[in-house]
């Protein structure tokens, strides 16, 4: 991985940030407008909102977990690319891959794409691991190893 690439996983990781924070901004607005207009008081609404801050309620908690998840998907993607790059370097061919769910309970997208083997290209168009076709977006654990490798078609957690 060379050091452009970890400069813009740095921009995305910016970038995805500032977004949560937006996100979050309108999202509290709307929150103290709604409290407001139901005519609570302004300490009744700061109690409300620290006790949302305090406890990873609605709106704190979406907030960390949101940055969370993009942590975890930028972080998902520079090891993916580092992966690629390992086959690249090894002459490894890497065209075909194959579905493998990596899951105790896989989500109903992934479970219909466990063992089926298509071109890397192919997988692109429909959607990757973590791209955000499937039911478990960002938090797909499946993976797309070369076929040739003769990855199985599950990998069962801490089973």
């Amino acid at each position: 991985m060379s050091v452009s690439d970890l400069a813009e996983i740095e921009v995305t990781l910016d970038a995805l940030a500032a977004l949560e924070v937006d996100t979050f901004s309108v999202l509290l607005q709307k929150e103290i407008t709604s409290m407001r207009l139901r005519k609570m008081s302004e300490e009744a609404i700061f109690q409300t909102l620290l006790a949302d801050a305090e406890t990873g309620g609605r709106l704190f908690g979406g907030l960390a977990n949101g940055i969370k998840t993009n942590l975890y998907t930028t972080i998902s993607d520079a090891a993916k690319a580092g992966e690629e790059q390992y086959y690249l370097e090894q002459g490894i061919d890497a065209d075909l891959r194959q579905w493998v769910v990596v899951s105790n309970n896989p989500c109903p997208d992934c479970l219909s794409r466990e063992g089926r083997v298509e071109t890397l290209d192919y997988w692109e168009i429909i959607g990757l691991p973590r791209s955000g076709f499937s039911v478990c977006k960002g938090n797909c654990q499946c993976i797309i190893p070369p076929e040739h490798l003769n990855p199985p078609d599950r990998v069962i957690l801490g089973g």
